[in-house]
């Protein structure tokens, strides 16, 4: 099992200060080849880095947690908790430890503490560090292996996916829920599975390839980048309306001073413009259809694509701002232009009158 703890940490991260910052615990960078091939293109691979072991409680338990983080481009540190999970497990008690593991434990505190450890380090690589805000949460179910059950496709009826999924030990789902939940089956082969959530995965493969994870980790980021964009967004509007709103009081006339409004609207489309595009480049499916079928589906269940055109209809706010700011600075101009016209041919013929006198 793997509890996934996501922070906007910083504007980006420079990958390769990382890997000389923390040449002693980096281990690499992530590479998604399922099949020892290239069918996913990482535009900049994240950062692995290996923090050691850590005590976590679930529930009255203590666990003793393999703890990684990977620091991305797009100014991104997740934070992994392996937990194993014995041999043997019953399926009842996993579904205890999911309930807990939603619930009851110490994931976010122990996480916030190497969030902080991280980030002081990464300080020098670092552009736009910033205080955390807000925190994405993910759990992973990766089973290797099943007993009594021959192949990965006979879960479904062997077990109570929902119940695991949703963390539910006690009480029996609706019909209509667990179809919703087992209606996002995704399988390669007879051997492998995944079910996708918009809170937990199952994901059963039996080479212990971790490229579905990875590529939900990758949907999580993506969440947590746009999320802290909409947050963000709303934040800088309301003061570009503020300073648009304390230029247009009637004593303010004279000291309007609308460059500046439309330089800021302009730096805040490019900023956010530009962190979109850097977010949504940063992985492409080249021809694993499979992988894509995950991400995609991740994207759906998290509502990525209504949190996009959330952020896409802010920034059409701020261009339209810009845009309308510019028309009245013109419309100025012209005026101004016009009382000087005006001016000088008002001058033209007070002067031909007094000549004519």
């Amino acid at each position: 099992m793997v509890g996934l703890r996501v922070y906007d940490v910083a504007d980006r991260f420079d990958l390769k200060a990382v890997e000389r910052l923390m040449e002693g615990r980096a281990k690499g960078r992530l590479h998604i080849a399922p099949n020892g091939g290239h069918a996913v293109d990482i535009r900049e691979p994240p950062v692995t880095l290996v923090l050691g072991t850590r005590a976590v409680r679930l529930g009255a338990e203590q666990y003793s947690a393999e703890v990684y983080a990977r620091v991305w481009d797009y100014g991104v540190v997740s934070v992994q908790f392996h937990l194993p999970i014995p041999s043997g497990t019953p399926w009842s008690k996993l579904v205890t430890l999911a309930a807990q593991a939603e619930d009851d434990n110490d994931l976010d505190e122990v996480s916030l503490v190497q969030i902080a450890e991280v980030s002081r380090e990464l300080q020098p690589a670092a552009e736009g560090l910033h205080p955390v805000r807000g925190v994405e949460d993910y759990i992973v179910y990766l089973l290797d292996e099943l007993a009594g059950v021959n192949q990965a496709c006979e879960l479904p009826a062997a077990a109570d996916l929902p119940a695991l999924i949703l963390g539910e030990p006690i009480g029996t789902l609706s019909e209509r829920t667990e179809r919703a939940i087992l209606e996002h089956t995704l399988a390669y082969s007879k051997n492998d599975l995944a079910v996708v959530d918009w809170n937990s995965a199952v994901v059963v493969e039996p080479t212990g390839h971790r490229a579905v994870f990875d590529v939900l980790e990758f949907a999580v980021t993506h969440l947590t980048e746009f999320r802290y964009f909409d947050e963000l967004l709303d934040e800088r509007l309301e003061r570009l309306y503020a300073s648009v709103a304390a230029q247009r009081q009637p004593g303010a006339f004279m000291q309007r001073d609308f460059q500046n409004l439309i330089r800021e609207a302009s730096a805040l489309y490019l900023e956010f413009s530009d962190y979109v595009e850097r977010v949504e480049n940063s992985l492409k499916f080249v021809g694993d259809l499979h992988l894509a079928n995950v991400f995609r589906t991740a994207v759906a269940r998290f509502d990525l694509k209504e949190w996009e055109q959330g952020v896409m209809r802010k920034l059409d706010i701020v261009a339209k701002i810009s845009e309308l700011l510019n028309g009245e600075v013109n419309v100025r101009r012209s005026h101004w232009l016009e009382i000087i016209i005006i001016a000088l041919i008002f001058y033209e013929i007070v002067a031909a009158a007094l000549k004519l006198s």
